[in-house]
């Protein structure tokens, strides 16, 4: 997992502001540290439940990791399992 860079701190911002004005009773985030920290910057002066949820994490893609879908999907279909990857069941 990887921290925030500058443009998505500047996201993360610019989405407390929207929050700001909106009624809100919780917020979920996933376990991983960007998430955490998008949630730490957008919802900072929300006093409302934060719950963090292992079932928010994203599947891990393996052999895919960085590759556009376009590519994936044009050489597979949805229900493969990436070589050192996860399942959608996993």
């Amino acid at each position: 997992d990887i921290p925030l860079n500058e443009e998505g701190r500047n996201q993360a911002q610019a989405l407390q502001a929207l929050l700001h004005n909106l009624d809100i009773a919780h917020i979920y985030h996933s376990p991983l540290f960007r998430a955490k920290e998008t949630m730490h910057i957008a919802c900072k002066h929300l006093e409302i439940p934060k719950v963090e949820l292992d079932t928010l994490k994203e599947r891990h893609f393996g052999e895919w990791e960085g590759t556009e879908w376009d590519e994936v999907k044009k050489d597979t279909h949805m229900h493969v399992v990436p070589k050192h990857g996860e399942s959608y069941a996993a």
